[in-house]
């Protein structure tokens, strides 16, 4: 089943009378529980691609489906749609320096003002081996334990799809390697479609479907 589809999307900039198309036309259609690999040279328009179909930035041109609904057709309700729809890990992790791992993991459902599943949370807790530092803050973390602690946090909504950007550009190839297992195995026991943005071919190989993007275009290959 279809849960992903681009139309013509297009993302260009203009610096000095210089255009640079990041991302060009681009249709591709992705599956419910795919592992999704997105590669290309630096610069090639991976990030911006993967921002797109997340609704973080909005194209020039073109359309974003997600289960069957126009993103950027929904104005003021992307937010929340986002919330709801996408969970998002960032290389930096963007954790709450303030708050603690629990805290931050469930902080997107406070936003969204639900009920927090509790046994879920605490299901996450136990997969990505954080119930011992459930107290603790992101600076007493190990650079692998924020990570976990971002995947956990991503999950947290129960999202239909989770967007990767370069979640083990930071770690090292063991640490690396461990967490695109945790990432990968608890997405597939959800059923979640995962997207990966990244540069380890290693990694690539995995999944499902690779997306290869070229100067702003893709390729798809299954």
């Amino acid at each position: 089943m279809e849960i992903l589809k681009t139309t013509d999307l297009s993302k260009y900039y203009s610096h000095n009378g210089t255009v640079t198309k990041a991302v060009d036309h681009v249709n591709i259609s992705i599956c419910k529980g795919e592992y999704v690999s997105i590669i290309g040279q630096s610069g090639a328009g991976k990030s911006t691609l993967l921002n797109l179909l997340g609704g973080l930035d909005k194209p020039d041109a073109g359309k974003v489906f997600i289960k069957g609904t126009s993103i950027y057709d929904e104005g003021k309700n992307l937010t929340v749609f986002r919330r709801r729809n996408i969970g998002f890990i960032f290389q930096s992790y963007n954790l709450m320096p303030f708050l603690n791992v629990w805290e931050n993991i469930i902080l997107p459902v406070g936003i969204d003002g639900k009920s927090l599943d509790k046994a879920f949370a605490c299901e996450l807790l136990e997969r990505l081996e954080l119930s011992a530092k459930k107290s603790s803050f992101p600076e007493e973390l190990s650079g692998g334990q924020q990570q976990r602690v971002a995947i956990a946090r991503a999950l947290i909504m129960k999202p239909s799809i989770v967007l990767a950007d370069e979640p083990t550009g930071n770690l090292d190839s063991k640490t690396g390697g461990k967490v695109f297992r945790l990432l990968l195995d608890v997405c597939k026991r959800f059923d979640q479609t995962l997207l990966i943005v990244t540069h380890n071919e290693m990694l690539a190989r995995e999944a499902d479907t690779i997306i290869r993007v070229v100067d702003g275009a893709a390729v798809t290959q299954k």
